[in-house]
């Protein structure tokens, strides 16, 4: 099914899932309790009420009070096809990523929960009719999400849109590329721009360099693959393109 819905329910003690990752993304809610939710190898408290998104390939790791309530939402990358239903995930995943999680109030609670218990009436057989209406609450969800996001934004980010919009973009190519694109010059071509105008608002946005985020993003990757999995450091290294085991 290319959406699923499950429950967090009250449990007799703490509750520690295992490291893992898997190809689709999840819309955490919490609702009450407390724990720590370890993304990418970087823990952070959850503090309810809250969300918190995972997406596809990172690895993560939840530990949480007994307590806690809450609901998850897997959903296939293939249920974002719809242009500003992508745009809206990207935003959240984005943003999320940055500020480790979405604070949420009673009344966004409310409006996640509600939406959350009519895509849950909708599982059943699963045919194009319930699919399209589960696929569409998700796009409610996420809408929603990114405007409480950029609602938190600083006026002064709200306003230079056409900037965040280049670093999204940016960033979507190096999820996608960063194993066969090394070069800051390789995705200023595709999204045509000159080298220099990208590393200068990558610069004056995010503190970094062009360079260092696609850096970043490989090295990423490695640590993904030693946290949770088989392979050797020089195996690793292989894996995202590093031929040097010394390097």
């Amino acid at each position: 099914r290319p959406i699923s819905f499950e429950r967090i329910t009250i449990a007799d003690g703490e509750v520690r899932n295992s490291v893992h990752r898997h190809d689709y993304h999840e819309l955490f809610v919490f609702a009450s309790g407390s724990g720590t939710h370890m993304i990418d190898l970087t823990p952070q408290d959850v503090v309810a009420p809250s969300a918190h998104v995972v997406r596809g390939g990172q690895v993560h790791h939840l530990v949480r009070s007994g307590d806690m309530e809450g609901f998850v939402v897997m959903f296939a990358p293939s249920t974002l096809g719809e242009p500003m239903r992508r745009q809206d995930a990207q935003e959240v995943f984005l943003g999320m990523d940055q500020a480790l999680g979405l604070p949420l109030d009673t009344y966004k609670l409310g409006i996640l929960s509600d939406l959350a218990a009519m895509l849950e009436g909708e599982h059943g057989d699963g045919d194009d009719a319930q699919i399209h209406v589960q696929e569409s609450f998700l796009g409610i969800m996420l809408a929603k999400c990114a405007r409480w996001w950029r609602e938190r934004m600083p006026d002064e980010n709200a306003r230079d849109a056409v900037q965040t919009d280049l670093i999204q973009r940016f960033r979507t190519l190096v999820e996608a590329h960063y194993l066969e694109l090394e070069q800051v010059r390789e995705y200023a071509d595709k999204l045509r721009v000159t080298p220099g105008h990208l590393n200068d608002v990558v610069r004056t946005r995010l503190g970094s360099t062009a360079s260092s985020l696609i850096d970043a993003r490989r090295l990423l990757e490695a640590k993904r693959l030693l946290l949770h999995g088989t392979l050797s450091v020089k195996e690793s290294g292989y894996a995202i393109g590093v031929k040097d085991p010394a390097y």
